[in-house]
């Protein structure tokens, strides 16, 4: 299941969610589930699940879940503002 989002992820705030379970990541946009990876013997995710992590947010952009997103059109200067982080 893969979804892409055609929207201007820079016209106004947006809510990014990952849902971590010892089987899958959920990667959600807005609330609308973007891809579900479900644990298997080639990833971590069972692996990992529920020890200590780090979050870390930068201003990268593009990929598969935004293709109208290239990074070529972003200036060097990106700014990256947070309202509030939760988890």
């Amino acid at each position: 299941m893969e979804h892409q989002v055609d929207v201007d992820i820079t016209a106004d705030f947006h809510t990014y969610e990952l849902i971590w379970t010892s089987n899958s990541l959920e990667i959600l946009f807005d609330g609308e589930l973007l891809h579900r990876y479900n644990a298997n013997s080639v990833n971590y995710i069972a692996s990992l699940f529920g020890q200590k992590q780090k979050v870390v947010l930068n201003t990268a952009v593009g990929g598969f879940f935004f293709p109208n997103s290239s990074p070529s059109s972003f200036v060097d200067t990106a700014e990256m503002q947070v309202d509030w982080v939760q988890v």
